[in-house]
């Protein structure tokens, strides 16, 4: 594999304006401690890809997030006058966009790495990259690999929000009385989307989307005796320890984690659906520890998916399946003998590994710019 030279330059960067990750072994890091996940990847960075001048490279490499980019008109007009000066040369640009909303980036030498959108409207210079998650297995199990064995029942894991509109005005008055008015605001527009989807077959809102989603399939699972189910329910986002504002109640948010990582860890499969953006963040975090997902496809885009058939690694259900959810899941559990479905688990892990972490995924890169 050949060292792929990119460009980049500080320069086009806004004041205290965080650089990609791409560009991590070559400016440093970012103002706080580097994830224990991402040294690796620092410290072979410079073996996959060299920094040269513009003229020499292979690619540009935009040096900030498109989403911190679009909220922000002096960084757009950097990118854009950045983005010029590529064009300019005759090079293509690299676009990273961390991201749960899919708007087009309008640069027209670009090519897009992004967490969200709708696979079966992807545009040609448009390509998945993966959340980056912490490495569960490292953080929580001191890098063993914690396997479960295979039982006759499979036990479905879930912890997180998902919309109950029952006891939706309550929890509106709630925020109000506790002087957090945004997350009243959030309450009630999850409500209107909710019924003017039920009354009067309006779409769903993308916000939305999600958390119906999630309790639709819950209701799903818990609903077949063939299926141990083990859901924890929150009704707000990240257990509603974000109070607005950029606030956020640490201990509860030390105990809410805590509940989220022994749910997955006592869990067979864990259930991984689409948030606000249509991708799970969830599910990157689950493969990271060799959990295996229980994947909801809702159109989703997954990186590599011209290489890696993800449908043959995991249980996967379509969207307009999910009523038959609960079935699905136990004929492909049946179909495992006790040493596949630890291989399973093992396998999780490997693709993470392989594919989906910053090493993984860079060491990679290159196949993007291949001929296919």
């Amino acid at each position: 594999m050949a060292i792929m030279k990119i460009f980049s330059d500080r320069r086009y960067l806004a004041e205290n304006q965080p650089h990609v990750l791409m560009l991590d072994p070559f400016w440093g890091e970012k103002g706080e401690a580097t994830r224990p996940d991402i040294v690796p990847y620092m410290d072979i960075g410079h073996r996959l890809f060299q920094m040269v001048p513009l003229e020499d490279a292979d690619v540009a490499v935009l040096p900030a997030d498109w989403e911190d980019v679009s909220r922000d008109g002096n960084a757009k007009d950097l990118a854009i006058e950045f983005a010029d000066l590529v064009k300019r040369a005759g090079k293509k640009i690299v676009v990273f966009c961390v991201s749960d909303f899919d708007e087009a980036v309008p640069i027209e030498n670009a090519i897009v790495f992004r967490t969200s959108y709708q696979r079966s409207q992807r545009r040609p210079n448009e390509f998945a990259m993966p959340f980056w998650c912490d490495d569960f297995m490292q953080r929580y199990s001191d890098s063993r690999l914690a396997l479960r064995a295979k039982s006759e029942k499979p036990t479905v894991g879930f912890c997180g929000w998902a919309y109950l509109p029952r006891g939706s005005m309550g929890r509106v008055k709630n925020w109000c009385l506790k002087g957090y008015p945004s997350l009243a605001v959030i309450e009630l527009r999850l409500l209107f989307s909710f019924y003017s989807s039920q009354i009067f077959g309006c779409k769903m809102a993308d916000f939305a989307r999600g958390q119906f989603l999630r309790t639709r399939v819950m209701r799903a699972l818990s609903g077949n005796e063939l299926v141990q189910t083990n859901f924890i329910v929150r009704d707000g986002f990240l257990a509603g320890t974000y109070l607005g504002n950029n606030k956020w109640d640490e201990d509860l948010m030390a105990k809410a984690r805590q509940d989220y990582v022994r749910n997955m860890l006592d869990s067979d499969y864990v259930l991984c659906t689409r948030g606000v953006g249509n991708y799970s963040i969830r599910f990157y975090e689950t493969m990271s520890w060799g959990r295996v997902p229980l994947f909801i496809d809702t159109d989703c885009g997954l990186p590599y998916d011209w290489l890696i058939n993800w449908r043959q690694q995991f249980p996967w259900v379509e969207e307009r399946d999910m009523p038959r959810v609960a079935e699905q899941l136990v004929t492909f559990h049946n179909s495992l003998s006790p040493e596949d479905f630890q291989n399973l688990q093992v396998n999780c892990r490997k693709l993470w590994e392989d594919w989906l972490t910053p090493v993984g995924f860079f060491s990679n890169f290159y196949r993007h710019f291949e001929s296919r």
